[in-house]
């Protein structure tokens, strides 16, 4: 194991007077509703489609999408998933939750409407519209007069809809902002940044969409205080213990990072405040890293390719205050993971305490669990399983640029999450033990 310089200061980063959110049961009925009373769940160990082509649930996304250009030199988004996409679970968006989406970015596709996966239902919809009159230029003197480059939102012609944030390459950028944090009655769908906006535009600040009311709002005071560099793709994981959102950079090719990204939200006037924590030098995988924090061993994880960049790997840092360690390489024992193609799917289930990792590289009918250690958390290998998935065969994907959080655990079903093609099913695999 290596370990890089122990900081001397720790996280000693100033927060908000928040209460601490309590631990979410690890049982599916926190709604009332059991889950034997949910007929779609597959049986522990299996695989199945919850919804599209075959089920009872037959509609797909793409029935509900625009399915044209945004604006002269965007995509129609059928695409959709492919370019880079990555997802949200909102927990308290309905009696399950809901999957929440906003993905384009670059040439790919300028569409900045949000959609919504309701898993009672099992049903899609547009649930906002999209920004009208992109033209397309983003350079004087011809830089499109819709576009607020400050705040990066396109301003439609006669105010319908609203101004909207210019929809990003989605990576690991977006997080839930639940209720008690200012989220509204039923959390927020947020960008904490966004990168390769409208061909090439990056912003540090948030835009959060309610979705209650459904509308997109501003999330800082002030644009740009977020102070990410000149990355493509910073990765964002939600902190329950501190009631804050931390971030690193993160790019295609591993760079060198000596802070770590925070954002606090005060419930009060539903805003954040951003700070910066030193780290130890810490050289972030290649390939689009992506983050996650781990509840029992408070330790903020990255994952990514190994320095050989054939297979999973995996660092962490201690958050405990005082105590901060810089990143370490987490010790891996079991199967080999395979490269990703683009970011991991990782997904961390707290029924199980464990994480779950799809690669983007075509393993369909594959997933890997790994698991961390009971005790010596830095220092203990972690195990990880290759799974075959038993059941429904999972049908080819897309997904060359990516995973992110496309995969997702739902608590009240026990399972995990994911779908790959706007024309196809949503997918959900229940764990042997969960």
């Amino acid at each position: 194991m290596r370990r890089l310089a122990v900081g001397a200061g720790g996280l000693g980063v100033s927060s908000l007077a928040l209460p601490e959110r309590a631990a979410r049961a690890a049982t599916p009925t926190r709604r009332g509703r059991s889950l034997e009373a949910i007929s779609f769940v597959p049986a522990p160990g299996q695989v199945a489609p919850i919804s599209g082509p075959g089920t009872d649930a037959p509609g797909t996304l793409f029935q509900v999408m625009y399915s044209t250009a945004a604006g002269p030199g965007s995509g129609n988004g059928n695409n959709y998933f492919a370019p880079w996409c990555s997802g949200v679970y909102a927990p308290d968006d309905g009696p399950l939750g809901s999957m929440v989406f906003c993905n384009g970015g670059g040439a790919d596709y300028w569409g900045n409407e949000v959609y919504r996966f309701a898993l009672d239902t099992r049903t899609w919809s547009r649930v906002s519209e999209r920004s009208t009159g992109l033209n397309g230029k983003t350079g004087a003197p011809e830089d499109d007069p819709n576009f607020d480059a400050q705040w990066g939102e396109h301003i439609s012609p006669g105010g319908k809809p609203p101004p909207q944030p210019g929809v990003p390459h989605s990576y690991d950028q977006m997080e839930y902002l639940p209720p008690h944090l200012g989220g509204g009655p039923r959390g927020s769908f947020m960008f904490i940044t966004r990168t390769i906006v409208y061909r090439h535009r990056r912003f540090r600040h948030p835009h959060l969409f309610d979705l209650d009311s459904l509308r997109w709002r501003r999330g800082l005071a002030q644009p740009g205080i977020i102070r990410i560099g000149e990355v493509e793709s910073p990765s964002w994981c939600f902190d329950a213990k501190r009631n804050r959102y931390w971030g690193i950079d993160g790019s295609e090719s591993g760079i060198f990072i000596t802070r770590l990204h925070s954002v606090v939200f005060d419930p009060n006037t539903r805003l954040g405040v951003a700070q910066t924590v030193p780290i130890p030098e810490f050289l972030t995988p290649s390939n689009y890293p992506v983050s996650r924090y781990w509840p029992r061993g408070d330790l903020l994880l990255v994952a990514g390719m190994s320095a050989d960049r054939k297979a999973f790997a995996l660092w962490a840092c201690s958050l405990e205050e005082n105590r901060a360690s810089g990143f370490v390489v987490v010790p891996l024992a079991g199967n080999a993971l395979p490269p990703p193609g683009a970011g991991y799917g990782l997904a961390y289930c707290d029924d199980l305490d464990c994480f779950f990792v799809r690669t983007a590289a075509g393993h369909r009918q594959k997933i890997w669990k790994v698991v961390p250690p009971k005790s010596n958390f830095l220092a203990s290998p972690w195990q990880v399983e290759e799974i075959v998935m038993q059941g429904a065969t999972v049908a080819p994907n897309d997904n060359g640029q990516g995973l992110w959080k496309r995969l997702m655990y739902a608590p009240p079903m026990k399972c995990l999450l994911w779908v790959d093609d706007t024309r196809g099913p949503v997918y959900a695999y229940r764990p042997l033990g969960s």
